[in-house]
């Protein structure tokens, strides 16, 4: 074997060997205690990743850096990777050694100052990549702590779950979605579709499905607790953020229930569908509705009167909600993704996502205001046969710049409802093939599924996330206690 093979060989049993030797050790240390140690007391190196000759997309000094950043994020001060880099070389230390030497993990220790060194490993494993993490107490020599975690085979995901593993590796909290556990089956006069919405504090959850009544219901159980009647059919809902005023739209106008009462506190003149996307801002002092299909009403609810009329849609609206930072972001049929400024009644972008699709499903902002979910059905061409074959997908799309950040696969028929956990780190879909799925956005992974008994077109996780509403086309409602 001549000297470059030999070089060859030997990185890639280098990843392999530290791969499985990270994942092998993290059996023998399941719990750390690094948790309970005060973070500013510590200095913390990391050392870049080992990529394997395999994922030749994958930048090591990036994600590296990623996982420096998210380590600082958490309180801890960071070793400099140029001072890392300088004295591994003057040294003469390599990462092999650093990882399998306790004497050379605690003399690069000891030359950087630094009271901690994280080491690690990204190799693949089939269709998907594993993420190894070590943390090393320079004191002893010994691994204090390893994670390890498999992502889907995409590379962008890499980053997102950096801030993952951080907390792993650190011994934090992290939640993940296991199952969901159906607590209520409710029952609702049924016209086309069941729409929901949670209350500010998830206790109480509000039901409608284009008639005149209004349901309301316990937020934990789904027990009923009152009916409420409206002069109008109504289709379309939202919860007030931060108080029990429920706001209505129908064929022409919009109410503003006070839930406890059942009283009408106000309407407003909007001509338009039930069933038209509704909206609050942050702080509740605007109210966002779609008039005509093309158009934006925005009401102030201090003073009744209408504030602003947003035109330039050229097709009918799907989507309409404000992000976290006071925008409204639209969506239309022709996959125009609009940015609003509200108080100057201007664009601040627009761009056309999905251009090669024909028809959107659901869609759904984050909670950070930063990525739109869209679920669309698509056509791949078969090759070796005369054909096409529809594809259910739903992308993660940054709201900035119209790019594709994730592609979720896996439903067999039209995407209906999406909905984001409060804390941005999940999202669930649902739709024409009566299944339920909850997606792990830092992993790209499916965490779970559930198969119901009809067509899934609303979601919503409640402001807790300890529940997930989902609302059907013929069979009513379901209200499942999200582990």
């Amino acid at each position: 074997m001549n000297l470059k093979m030999q070089k060859k060989y030997y990185c890639r049993f280098t990843v392999e060997k530290l791969a499985v030797l990270i994942f092998f050790i993290s059996s023998l240390y399941p719990s750390c205690l690094l948790c309970q140690e005060e973070t500013e007391d510590f200095v913390i190196a990391v050392v870049d990743l080992k990529v394997s000759e395999e994922l030749t997309d994958v930048d090591p000094v990036a994600i590296s850096d990623k996982l420096r950043k998210e380590i600082e994020n958490l309180g801890y001060k960071i070793v400099n990777r140029n001072d890392i880099q300088a004295i591994m070389r003057e040294h003469k230390l390599e990462l092999l050694g650093v990882v399998n030497s306790r004497e050379q993990r605690k003399e690069l220790g000891d030359l950087l100052k630094a009271d901690k060194i994280i080491s690690g490993s990204i190799g693949k494993l089939g269709t998907s990549i594993v993420v190894s993490l070590a943390i090393t107490g320079i004191t002893l020599g010994n691994y204090e702590n390893t994670v390890s975690e498999q992502v889907s085979g995409r590379v962008e995901q890499l980053f997102d779950t950096m801030e993952f593993l951080a907390k792993k590796l650190f011994g934090l909290s992290v939640r993940t979605i296991k199952e969901l556990r159906q607590v209520a089956s409710i029952g609702i006069e049924i016209d086309k579709k069941v729409s929901g919405s949670f209350n500010w504090n998830s206790t109480t959850m509000a039901l409608v499905s284009g008639k005149k009544k209004v349901k309301i219901c316990s937020g934990t159980d789904g027990n009923f607790l009152k009916e409420i009647t409206v002069k109008r059919d109504v289709g379309s809902l939202a919860f007030h953020p931060s108080s029990d005023i429920l706001a209505l739209a129908s064929g022409k106008e919009i109410y503003l229930i006070d839930t406890g009462t059942g009283s009408i506190i106000n309407s407003f003149s909007s001509k338009g569908d039930k069933y038209r996307p509704i909206c609050f801002n942050g702080d509740g002092a605007y109210l966002a509705s779609v008039k005509d299909k093309k158009k934006i009403e925005i009401f102030n609810l201090h003073t009744g009167v209408k504030v602003a009329e947003l035109s330039g849609h050229k097709d009918d609206i799907l989507f309409l909600s404000y992000d976290n930072k006071g925008l409204l972001i639209s969506l239309d049929k022709e996959r125009n993704l609009v940015t609003w400024n509200p108080q100057t009644s201007s664009r601040i972008r627009q761009l056309q996502i999905l251009s090669s699709i024909s028809k959107i499903g659901a869609s759904e902002i984050s909670a950070d205001g930063d990525k739109i979910a869209v679920g669309f059905k698509d056509f791949k061409y078969l090759r070796g046969y005369s054909g096409v074959e529809e594809n259910e997908y739903i992308q993660l799309i940054d709201l900035q710049t119209g790019e594709v950040i994730n592609t979720f696969e896996g439903h067999v028929e039209t995407i209906l409802a999406l909905s984001f956990s409060p804390d941005g780190r999940f999202l669930a879909s649902g739709g024409e093939d009566r299944t339920v799925k909850i997606w792990d956005l830092n992993t790209g992974l499916e965490l779970t599924k559930i198969s119901v008994n009809d067509s899934v077109e609303d979601l919503l996780f409640s402001p807790n996330a300890l529940q997930l509403f989902g609302g059907f086309k013929e069979a009513g409602a379901a209200l499942w206690e999200v582990r």
